[in-house]
């Protein structure tokens, strides 16, 4: 019995030393593309990640992204909507494991937004994705 709980211990102790190594060399930078692309389609706004991508290591896996910005509407005062200095998103590891992305929490350091509206009323926090988009009147595109 002593053999099978010291062999047990050896195997999780490589399972977490494996763990903890592909952690630390996972480089999520290289999905910053598609992460763009993402966000980019299913709000019709420009996103730009200026910063790094990583994972914060903790109890809790947290998604860190530095100097994110969200673009603001065709009509808006100022180019970007919304700009973040850091943002985190924790993420609930067991709907990970099922497939489900969770968002437990989230922190937006020195974030800077800009709500407005158009003429009609408009909120430019209303985002449509770009194959929702229709043509304003009077584009040359009716």
């Amino acid at each position: 019995m002593t053999r099978i709980i010291k062999y047990t211990f050896v195997v999780l102790f490589a399972v977490i030393v494996l763990l903890a190594g592909f952690l630390f060399t996972f480089d999520l930078n290289r999905y910053k593309d598609d992460l763009v692309h993402a966000v980019e389609t299913r709000s019709g706004r420009q996103v730009s990640i200026e910063g790094r991508i990583h994972l914060g290591i903790s109890l809790v896996p947290t998604l860190v992204m530095e100097h994110v910005s969200l673009g603001n509407a065709a009509w808006g005062s100022r180019k970007d909507m919304l700009t973040v200095r850091r943002f985190e998103a924790g993420i609930d590891l067991l709907p990970l494991l099922r497939g489900e992305v969770r968002i437990n929490h989230f922190v937006l350091l020195q974030p800077v937004l800009y709500l407005e509206t158009d003429r009609d009323g408009h909120g430019n926090w209303i985002l449509t994705p770009a194959a929702d988009r229709t043509p304003p009147p009077g584009d040359g595109r009716e």
